[in-house]
């Protein structure tokens, strides 16, 4: 968790984004050679092939989104800012936090700002984290005073050391 307050605090980062900075976290501890693994990444040793750097950039960091055409008039703006928060597990592209709507969003077609920061504006409602592989938000459970448990199932009687030795 050291690592996730540090980029947090780095990028002026809101808490809500810990979970997404978690998954980033991870996939950078994935990728870092380990004395217990003999110098090699964990992502050598399961897909026995080098990780691909390339696509690691700044968490938080001020991301351009291309808009295509076919969605944008001919005097609207090409591209929209949003904010890098990781890559996806099982799609090509980047997971990306839409400032205007607080949802994640995947494109391919981005340029990065790893020197600018946006920060979030009104975000009284923690981002929309349905997309996450895991549950962003863990149960919590309100204790009470426990209840006493009723056993269908008589308690047995135990015989008396003397009922063992009698003989009939």
């Amino acid at each position: 968790m050291e690592r996730v307050r540090a980029l947090l605090l780095e990028g002026n980062l809101p808490k809500q984004l810990w979970a997404e900075c978690l998954c980033h976290v991870t996939t950078l501890l994935n990728m870092t050679p380990s004395s217990t693994t003999q110098a090699r990444t964990p992502y050598k040793l399961w897909n026995d092939r080098i990780p691909s750097m390339h696509y690691l950039n700044v968490f938080g960091c001020a991301v351009y989104v291309h808009i295509h055409a076919r969605y944008r008039d001919e005097l609207d703006p090409r591209a929209k800012l949003c904010m890098y928060v990781g890559i996806p597990s099982q799609k090509k592209g980047y997971r990306l936090l839409d400032l205007d709507t607080h949802t994640v969003v995947y494109s391919r077609d981005v340029t990065f700002d790893e020197t600018t920061f946006p920060k979030l504006e009104n975000l009284a409602s923690p981002p929309d984290t349905s997309a996450l592989p895991y549950p962003a938000r863990w149960p919590v459970s309100t204790p009470s005073a426990p209840t006493p448990l009723q056993s269908p199932v008589p308690h047995p009687v135990l015989p008396s050391v003397g009922d063992l030795f009698r003989q009939d």
